[in-house]
């Protein structure tokens, strides 16, 4: 969150606190103004960082003020891999391609290292622009880690868990998670077991769907 002010000759004339997803009109009168000043600051205590946007903004001589609605994306295809986008943010060294699980091969897969002595989660993150309608993977640890790990596995959207589960090896969960208005996606494991091991969690062919998983 971040708090947003703007300033003509000197005066806060708009104040705003923006958090993530929030679009806030802004139309302010400048009449006779001659230094005008934007600022930003953080808006609350949580350790978090990204960039404020003005978007399109301008200044206008009379007449009425229209705010800018923007520009839709484009529209996506009916399946995107998730190894076809970019990730915004995480901790782990993800991987994406072929990964063996309970002696299937998924070649289209975002997979990471995890280990029970990790302290803290594993992650990644990707914008989804509030285009799709479902996510779709088999989940489950590759063939190739430890026998005796266990991983809790949790996928967010926008900040709110939406699916949990413990993975054991040799396991297939299936992963048939609603997206709809979602903007921003975290895949997450963490030890979910005391014993000593390591391996690979693996999204099995995950997609982003615009209607249901096949």
């Amino acid at each position: 969150k971040l708090e947003v002010e703007v300033y003509l000759d000197g005066v806060s004339k708009w104040v705003q606190t923006i958090g993530f997803g929030e679009v806030v009109p802004m139309k302010l009168s400048i009449a006779d103004g001659l230094r005008l000043r934007i600022a930003s600051r953080p808006g609350s205590s949580t350790s978090a960082s990204g960039y404020i946007a003005f978007g399109d903004a301008h200044l206008q001589d009379g007449g009425e003020c229209t705010v800018p609605a923007g520009v839709p994306t484009p529209a996506p295809p009916p399946q995107t891999f998730l190894r076809d986008l970019d990730t915004v943010a995480g901790n782990s060294s993800h991987k994406e391609g072929d990964v063996e699980v309970n002696g299937e091969v998924y070649t289209k897969s975002v997979y990471w290292f995890d280990s029970t002595n990790y302290s803290s989660d594993e992650y990644v993150e990707y914008n989804l622009s509030r285009d799709y309608t479902q996510l779709c993977a088999a989940v489950g640890l590759s063939d190739g880690s430890d026998p005796d790990l266990k991983l809790e596995v949790e996928v967010y959207l926008d900040g709110v868990s939406k699916w949990v589960q413990t993975i054991g090896y040799g396991e297939v969960h299936t992963l048939d998670l609603s997206v709809v208005d979602g903007l921003r996606l975290r895949l997450a494991s963490r030890p979910g077991s005391s014993t000593s091991a390591s391996g690979y969690i693996a999204f099995g062919d995950i997609y982003l769907s615009t209607g249901s998983c096949s």
